[in-house]
């Protein structure tokens, strides 16, 4: 039986590095928010083998004195704590004693800094110090790390390749690039320069930079409140998280919450399963935001969190309210101007109406090509998907609760059953849909009765529009309706005349651009849009 037994310090740091280091990556991660902290301008950080053979960073922050520099290599010294109480309103990016402590433990590393013109350089091996050395250099402070987990075995034996680690870096360093506006970085990689971008830049030119000139183009602004930054159009998005970048006082950071925010502010504009791209800066007082809850702050927690939930949601919402409303050519002073009802195969037929002369003109469809809708406007050819435009005002016809919904009353209630998890969804419900004009009600036992529909609905309609809400795997109220409405709905094209009403109807309305199964209602064709097409 072995007896209880202190550990060595060599073994202690060793520990406490595997809690901080887990790659490359993470020690410059760690270098960086110290030099961000010393308040540099500029960085400048040289790699080799992906960060294991060499990470030197140098920065022209404040820098330090000689007994400075001693206390920096020792375990739990800080510049950036006091007391515990501090804990819990941390301005600063790091914070972590050991932090450079722990790297030195597991490699080789000089650390050379300086207040003024004269500087002191350390020699550290294995976390040992074995040279002291006066050494002049310019006010900063520069770190080297050579054979980073060369006496860490098993830790050296579990790292990704080289061109892995090489990526962690990038990628690390996008996210610093993307904090921090006011702060130069220049990376140099295996002999060769990567990137060199200058300080004090707007967030959309860094996007351009960093990510791509066309995604920084077509992003939408966001500024409301304590959110900034930039998310995607709605055309634009991805089958995973990767183009999410999240920052909350300056600090990268993973937050399921603010994510699942940003993708319900999307409402029905994305697909299910579908995740938008987003650059976003969260300004919290420091008392509001827990950095303490992952060994490299890498995930925080919140106070009050479905308050923020709901404000970040609300700030996505509104970033989609501005419209762009089309210039149409006009049609003839006489036109007919026919219902959606047109669009729906078991819907009546309204007669048609004449359009006064003094009233605006409806846009003018040139012709349609199955359901595709083609409209002249000055600048070129818009093409409407009319199925898709049918879909999206039938949607808010449903889900617009602050009007009185049209609604035929049945002589004979539909019945529908439903067991189980079914019978509470459609309990839980039966409110939204009698304001959206579907008077659903419990019947006793698993039986439900629809007494009335809307206007636009015929009896076949509704059933299968309750049946599929029920088969939907969409979590929110929202995607279950539109994905249950998808399956009901079955519009078809009418005449022309039909169609430009229903174009106009669709530019009236809140959300134009999208179906609402995130699917595009209309796209633009200029004329040089045309023409290189043809060539």
């Amino acid at each position: 039986m072995k007896r209880i037994h202190l550990l060595d310090e060599q073994t202690i740091n060793q520990i406490a590095a595997g809690e901080v280091i887990e790659h490359p990556a993470s020690v410059i991660k760690e270098l960086i928010e110290n030099a961000l902290d010393s308040g540099a301008t500029h960085l400048t950080l040289e790699t080799l083998g992906g960060g294991r053979g060499l990470i030197r960073l140098s920065d022209d922050g404040w820098g330090m004195g000689e007994d400075d520099l001693l206390l920096a290599v020792e375990r739990h010294a800080t510049s950036k704590l006091t007391n515990a109480a501090d804990l819990g309103v941390l301005g600063t990016l790091g914070f972590r004693g050991e932090a450079l402590a722990s790297i030195a433990a597991v490699s080789k590393m000089r650390l050379h800094s300086s207040l003024r013109e004269s500087g002191w350089e350390l020699t550290c091996e294995g976390g040992k110090l074995l040279k002291k050395t006066v050494l002049p250099r310019k006010r900063g402070t520069t770190v080297e790390v050579k054979s980073l987990f060369y006496n860490a075995p098993v830790r050296k034996k579990f790292q990704k390749s080289i061109g892995g680690d090489r990526a962690e870096i990038h990628k690390m360093l996008i996210f610093m690039a993307l904090c921090h506006l006011k702060v130069g970085f220049t990376w140099i990689s295996e002999g060769k320069l990567q990137w060199e971008i200058l300080s004090d830049v707007e967030l959309k030119n860094r996007i351009a930079t960093l990510l791509s000139e066309p995604l920084a183009e077509s992003m939408i602004p966001i500024e409301k409140g304590f959110v900034s930054g930039f998310i995607s159009k709605p055309e634009l998005h991805r089958p995973n998280r990767t183009g999410q970048y999240l920052f909350v006082n300056r600090r990268p950071v993973e937050a399921p919450l603010i994510a699942r925010a940003v993708l319900e502010g999307y409402g029905t504009r994305l697909s299910t399963h579908r995740f938008p791209l987003f650059v976003l800066h969260l300004h919290l007082p420091p008392e509001q935001v827990d950095v303490n809850v992952h060994p490299q702050k890498k995930e925080v927690r919140f106070h009050e969190e479905q308050v923020l939930f709901r404000r970040v949601r609300e700030a996505v919402e509104r970033s989609f309210e501005v419209k762009r409303k089309p210039t149409f050519i006009s049609m003839p002073t006489s036109v007919i101007a026919e219902s959606i009802a047109s669009y729906n195969t078991s819907a009546p037929l309204e007669p048609p109406v004449e359009t006064p002369s003094f009233m605006q003109p409806r846009p003018r469809v040139a012709t349609k090509v199955g359901s595709y809708l083609f409209v002249e406007e000055p600048e070129g050819v818009r093409i409407v998907d009319a199925k898709a435009a049918a879909f999206r005002l039938a949607y808010d016809e449903l889900m617009d609760t602050k009007k009185e919904p049209a609604v035929q009353q049945l002589l004979v209630p539909i019945q529908i059953e439903a067991v189980g998890a079914e019978k509470t969804l459609l309990e839980t419900h039966a409110p939204s849909f009698q304001k959206a004009g579907l008077a659903l009600r419990y019947f006793g036992g698993n039986t439900f009765l629809i007494d009335a529909v809307p206007a636009s609905f015929s009896h076949e309609d509704a059933r299968e529009f309750v049946l599929a809400f029920l088969a939907e795997g969409a979590s929110s109220f929202e995607k279950r309706v539109a994905g249950a409405l998808k399956r009901a709905f079955r519009p078809r094209v009418g005449s022309l005349e039909a169609g430009a009403a229903l174009v106009e109807r669709l530019f009236q309305s809140k959300e134009p651009d999208r179906a609402p199964d995130g699917r595009a209602t209309h796209l633009m064709l200029t004329e040089n849009e045309l023409a290189r097409l043809f060539k």
